[in-house]
């Protein structure tokens, strides 16, 4: 039984589309909320959540809600508390309290980063949701507050792997200036960081607000950006390979230093930065001076301006404390004044901002396409990320194949890596994106013989990896890999393996033995066998039989079969056969 399970690869495009709008729903400040699902910002007003600062929320791919966060409690889609979601390792006054990363690759799992307030001891921690549990409404499972570092400052951030699948969660030491980079893939959280030591240097400063300030990554993946509220703006390239930053180029905001927010443009260009002190700059990264480009682009003297935070309709919103609305800097790819800053257009329905505002993974406002279906013989599906009208589309598949149609399938003939490219053109532009497509070979499950063994124990321990070799036929096992299941489903969806060495739990036992390509593990096939444990006999001892010689020529014909009962003393005769020799050599091989 051949088959694929769909893994969905992205690039995520500015405009607010019918998928991949896993941030869609925000909530925030005093029981405040936002639902971008429609391409603009609607009020919610029946959030729980209620916190100085930090917060995090996430909705599945098509906007609908499924949890959000302080750091400290989880409420479901319901707004309730989940059963085990409370005492997370966060603080309502980090700054970042927290940020969601879901599992590569996987529907149901969910992980919660979070930071404590002001370098406290539970430091950076993550806990597992898992949406499957209470009833579809999710809960936290086992995997609870799994401290990564012990003294952080209040800034994460998450971005893309240059992968495409997998994503980087990036911290940073409280009395360092030490950069943490965690990789999250399909196999989980990488619990041993790779580690930067670069700019600001914390070692010295014991002041608690050191801690505060946002973290944030471009879009594209490319830079990193820090808010270190008593010293600077620090800007760094970041290498989406390796998770290193490099490069530090350093913004002083004048003399004010009380940086907070922090975002960049969805072009990865443009750098906006908020402040205690009622002002917001843009900085160009692309300048060869960073802090020469500052254009103050909003001021107002003793307000507190909060959180900095793109949306998915390519605008950037910014917390204001304790007030009913928000801020919205319209055009944020625009230099200087022309990115139209517009203060208090958005309002809250009676509900009230606070300092902070939700994070996200960055990569998810990044302009681009969604692809789905890696393996060979099978229609790779590209979809684009946009309800603008689209006058003209045209894909490069890589191969010497095009399309015009506005999403296409193709089906490349050999594997191997392609780059895919698509020209689009609406009213307003024409963009050009390109993104490396790897297509995997599906591997065959070849046909093993059941598995059939004699015992007088009816449980018995099979060693299944004596299988792999039947079930690879000429297929390298560096190459491709093979698991047991005890179901079909499981194997299919590469849940609940059997161990090699197995005990049966019946007579007989149906295992499902599932092959998959070593480098994309959603490109499998899959066979069954049979497990046969069989009631091995008893053979218990027999009288002699002895007769006279009436002729004495020393020969008899004995008719053994009448010693059947004897041997089988009790046994069923359907069940086992009797037979007789002269040697025990003939009857070990009969």
């Amino acid at each position: 039984m051949k088959n694929v399970f769909p893994l969905v690869f992205s690039l995520f495009i500015s405009f607010v589309a019918s998928a991949q709008q896993e941030a869609a729903i925000w909530y925030f400040g005093q029981n405040a909320g936002l639902d971008f699902r429609s391409g603009a910002p609607v009020p919610l007003t029946d959030g729980a959540l209620n916190t100085e600062e930090g917060c995090a929320s996430i909705s599945d791919p098509n906007g609908n809600l499924l949890f959000y966060t302080d750091g400290v409690r989880v409420w479901n889609r319901n707004h309730q508390v989940m059963p085990n979601g409370t005492n997370l390792g966060g603080h309502r006054s980090s700054t970042q309290s927290a940020i969601i990363v879901p599992s590569p690759g996987s529907i149901s799992i969910y992980y919660i980063f979070t930071v404590d307030e002001q370098g406290r001891s539970n430091g950076l921690m993550f806990s597992e949701v898992d949406m499957t549990l209470d009833g579809g409404l999710g809960d936290i499972t086992g995997t609870k507050n799994v401290q990564l570092a012990m003294r952080v400052t209040e800034k994460i951030t998450a971005v893309e792997h240059a992968n495409g699948s997998d994503i980087w969660v990036l911290a940073h030491g409280r009395w360092d200036d030490t950069f943490m980079a965690y990789l999250v893939t399909a196999a989980g959280v990488t619990t041993t960081s790779v580690d930067t030591n670069i700019g600001t240097n914390l070692s010295m400063s014991y002041i608690p607000d050191q801690a505060l300030g946002y973290l944030k990554a471009s879009p594209d993946g490319s830079k990193i950006g820090a808010a270190f509220y008593l010293n600077a703006i620090e800007v760094y390239d970041f290498n989406s390979a390796t998770g290193v930053l490099s490069n530090l180029r350093v913004a002083t905001n004048d003399d004010t230093k009380t940086y907070y927010g922090l975002e960049f443009s969805q072009n990865s260009q443009m750098l906006y930065v908020s402040n205690y002190r009622g002002e917001v700059a843009q900085y160009n990264t692309a300048a060869a001076d960073l802090a020469a480009s500052k254009v103050l682009i909003f001021q107002k003297p003793g307000d507190r301006f909060g959180g900095l935070q793109l949306a998915l309709d390519g605008k950037i919103y910014m917390a204001h404390r304790r007030e009913p609305y928000l801020s919205v800097i319209n055009a944020p790819d625009n230099p200087g004044l022309a990115c139209n800053f517009a203060e208090g257009s958005i309002d809250l329905g009676g509900r009230r901002s606070d300092l902070g505002l939700p994070p996200f993974i960055q990569s998810f406002f990044l302009l681009g396409f969604q692809v789905e279906q890696f393996c060979l013989g099978l229609p790779t599906t590209f979809t684009l990320n946009i309800n603008e009208p689209i006058l003209s589309v045209t894909w490069d598949f890589g191969d010497g194949n095009t399309s015009t149609v506005e999403d296409p399938t193709h089906t490349y003939a050999v594997p191997g890596t392609y780059t895919v490219s698509v020209t689009v053109t609406t009213a307003s532009e024409t963009k050009t994106e390109s993104k490396e497509v790897t297509i995997y070979g599906v591997p065959v499950a070849n046909a093993a013989a059941d598995f059939e063994v004699c015992s007088p124990d009816p449980a018995y321990e099979f060693d299944l990896s004596t299988k792999d070799a039947e079930v690879l036929g000429a297929q390298p096992a560096t190459d491709f890999a093979v698991a047991y299941y005890p179901s079909l489903a499981d194997a299919q969806g590469g849940t609940n393996p059997l161990p090699m060495m197995y005990t049966n739990t019946d007579p007989v036992e149906t295992v499902f033995a599932r092959i998959s390509n070593g480098n994309n593990t959603t490109c499998y096939d899959i066979m069954s066998f049979d497990l046969t444990v069989k009631q091995a006999p008893v053979l218990h001892p027999v009288t002699d039989r002895t007769v006279c010689d009436t002729d004495t020529d020393g020969l008899f014909a004995f008719d053994l079969s009448t010693k059947d009962n004897e041997v089988l003393d009790g046994q069923d005769p359907a069940d086992f056969s009797v037979s007789y020799h002269t040697t025990q050599a003939d009857a070990d091989n009969a």
